[in-house]
């Protein structure tokens, strides 16, 4: 029979496993938007279009020209930025994946409570990893889990004397 806290912990950890696969949709998708956009970006005719409005533009111009650039430059640019954005994506879809996990070895206790020390410590590290990409609510969530799965840990470790 299962104790309290595993029974928290595995619900803690179904809501984290939930939370997580959201996140990393929207950053699959919002990562396919990005590559669209850099699609279009690439097309000549765009970044003809591109410099065009932007040579009737004085102050973009003068901005340009204060940083040694010219208008062919600003599609480029563009691609840079765009590049940055998508290897963003990348490295928050690794961490929402690590988020993912956690959930994963979380809801795993309530079957093997001996597995309660690992879930601790995945939980930890979940929350550090999902301050880092600024998913407070997955943070909170594995904080709280990491309490629970201690408790799990401890009540196993009382049982056993």
């Amino acid at each position: 029979m299962q104790s309290n806290s595993a029974r928290v912990l595995r619900g803690l950890s179904i809501a984290i496993m939930v939370l997580s696969i959201i996140a990393l949709v929207l950053v699959v998708l919002f990562g396919l938007v990005l590559g669209g956009l850099g699609a279009v970006a690439a097309n000549p005719e765009v970044q003809s279009n591109v410099s065009m409005s932007i040579e009737g533009d004085a102050e973009t111009m003068q901005a340009l020209e204060d940083m040694g650039m010219s208008s062919a430059d600003a599609p480029a640019l563009l691609g840079v930025f765009l590049g940055l954005g998508i290897l963003g994506m990348v490295v928050v879809a690794v961490l929402c994946i690590v988020s993912l996990i956690a959930g994963i070895v979380g809801k795993g206790v309530a079957a093997n409570p001996s597995k309660a020390g690992a879930a601790m410590v995945w939980m930890i590290v979940s929350a550090v990893i999902s301050f880092l990409y600024g998913d407070i609510v997955i943070m909170v969530l594995s904080i709280i889990a990491a309490v629970y799965a201690h408790k799990v840990k401890k009540e196993l470790a009382a049982a056993s004397y």
